[in-house]
């Protein structure tokens, strides 16, 4: 995992972005969906962060997206 964590960090320095953290997710087995909930959480009573999800083609990200949409949205009710 650090491997693939420090491969990101290397390529957003090549494009010259600034990355805070790199969380790993696997929706499939539940790894990290928690720890990204609460960073995003954070995140959203600071000042403005910009939020990348990266992952191949069919992976899923938009289906994480959506369910962390919905998740927040049920909590607001």
């Amino acid at each position: 995992m650090a491997r693939v964590k420090n491969w990101v960090y290397k390529e957003a320095g090549r494009f010259n972005i600034w990355v805070v953290d790199v969380i790993l997710v696997s929706a499939m087995m539940g790894y990290g969906v928690q720890t990204l909930e609460t960073t995003l959480r954070e995140l959203s009573n600071k000042r403005k962060q910009d939020v990348y999800i990266l992952g191949s083609a069919n992976v899923g990200k938009s289906t994480l997206v959506n369910r962390l949409i919905q998740a927040q949205s049920l909590k607001s009710t």
